[in-house]
């Protein structure tokens, strides 16, 4: 998997727009401070290279679950479970994953975002995150 990218804002994307960060007709512009406060949605963005396939299906059978660290200990915010199947071809068979979450009424602190990705097709598994700082 690639580095966890986290943004506040995604808009858009153009023809001409870089493929670079761009996701569903989405541009996803990351946040250089990785600072939020708990109104905002933050958006996380990374990429799943070389996924196995299932046989059946001909897709990816990818599952990614997040969970939210302060501390060391795992907060008690819950979040979904995204199963993903749509695979890129170029440059490299890759997903991507993107979504908005929302922080809900957490403190403000550190805080670190921590997505498993279970490749299903492979039964393997592999954690990428990224840290920020909630703020009042």
């Amino acid at each position: 998997v690639s580095s966890m990218v986290l943004s506040r804002r995604a808009e858009p994307a153009s023809n001409e727009d870089p493929d670079l960060w761009k996701v569903d007709g989405m541009r996803v512009f990351p946040c250089a401070d990785r600072r939020f406060r708990n109104d905002q949605e933050m958006i996380f963005y990374f990429n799943v290279y070389n996924p196995g396939v299932d046989d059946i299906s001909g897709h990816p059978k990818v599952a990614v679950s997040l969970s939210l660290v302060r501390d060391g200990r795992p907060v008690g915010l819950q979040f979904p479970i995204f199963e993903l199947s749509e695979l890129e071809s170029q440059p490299l068979p890759h997903i991507q994953v993107a979504r908005a979450i929302k922080m809900g009424n957490l403190p403000p602190g550190t805080y670190v975002l921590r997505a498993e990705v279970l490749d299903r097709s492979r039964g393997k598994a592999i954690t990428t995150q990224a840290s920020f700082e909630l703020v009042p």
